[in-house]
């Protein structure tokens, strides 16, 4: 197995497979952070300092990270610390990454830090949508641009509160276009 010394932290050395060793050690056991990433304690002039592995690895290998980048897992696993896993990437990035590997998820409805309007006012429009008033009415009495509106009704905006009614039997299955242009998606110029 081949091993790279660490730059920085002199008598550590990384393998490409992930582990880690120490001149007095053979193999250092990482433990798992509650963020998910693995974690090592390492011991320089006296000092203790938790390290992340992932970057360990990669430091090893490849030097330093530019402060304007990160260390990407691949795979989306946090513990899979191998040399062929890791790639250097921006946050932009990295970030992207997680949503497509679902490590993380955007929030709907009224916990989404940008959204409109409370559930109670959402939940209030919908059931105006299904009793059949139009978009330029909700429009105003809800102050949202009539696109919004439209999103609403299309359920490209709060879908999930949508089945939310539905599976409650609050309105009707199916429900959904009646009321603006019979279904099309398409608003009316009233």
């Amino acid at each position: 197995m081949r091993k790279r010394e660490h730059p920085y932290w002199q008598g550590y050395f990384a393998a490409k497979n992930g582990s880690v060793f120490g001149q007095r050690v053979n193999y250092l056991k990482p433990i798992l952070h509650h963020t998910g990433y693995t974690k090592l304690t390492l011991r320089k002039n006296g000092k203790q300092k938790q390290v992340s592995v992932h970057r360990f690895v990669w430091e090893a290998f490849n030097g330093a990270i530019p402060t304007d980048k990160v260390i990407n897992h691949k795979d989306g696993d946090k513990t899979n610390n191998s040399l062929s896993n890791l790639e250097l990437v921006s946050n932009k990035e990295n970030t992207i990454h997680a949503y497509k590997t679902g490590l993380m998820k955007g929030k709907s409805g009224h916990t989404n830090s940008q959204a409109k309007l409370s559930k109670l006012d959402a939940t209030n429009l919908i059931l105006d949508i299904v009793a059949g008033v139009k978009d330029k009415e909700l429009s105003y009495k809800y102050g949202l641009h009539r696109n919004y509106v439209s999103y609403i009704r299309n359920r490209k905006r709060w879908r999930s509160l949508w089945e939310e009614l539905e599976s409650s039997q609050t309105i009707p299955i199916g429900s959904t276009l009646q009321a603006n242009g019979g279904g099309s998606g398409k608003q009316s110029n009233d």
